[in-house]
């Protein structure tokens, strides 16, 4: 088994929810999070954290932590930024899967049903 599935294994066996298990297990997150992500410094701010600049083993090891990884900051895209972002409104984000699983699982979706999943952002990122 490789890395990226064996993290994959341990975060499904984490949540723990049965009907989602299987998709937990499938799903390679780490093509949701772009080539960098947003990660919260208290004496920086938001500061970008590059695929490029870790291993491989850390980059999947970051996208398998059930933690929501901020992708967007007031529209710069985290790969996009040239260092620690103070403004303190992230506007794009790969939410965690423990709460995406929680959501599937209130909204009573299991397999063979279709669900339209539409991101919108806050209120004030919305065209007038």
């Amino acid at each position: 088994m490789n890395l990226a599935a064996e993290l994959r294994r341990k975060l499904a066996n984490a949540i723990g929810s049965t009907d989602w298990h299987t998709a937990l297990e499938a799903v390679p997150r780490e093509l949701f999070l772009g080539d960098a992500v947003y990660r919260y410094e208290p004496e920086r701010g938001w500061t970008p954290v590059r695929r490029s600049e870790m291993s491989t083993d850390d980059w999947l090891a970051l996208a398998y932590t059930d933690e929501t990884w901020v992708t967007q900051i007031d529209g710069v895209m985290a790969e996009d930024a040239a260092g620690p972002v103070v403004i303190v409104r992230p506007t794009s984000s790969s939410t965690f899967p423990g709460l995406i699983v929680l959501m599937l699982e209130a909204a009573g979706i299991s397999e063979g049903d279709r669900a339209l999943e539409i991101g919108t952002g806050p209120a004030w990122d919305l065209p007038a």
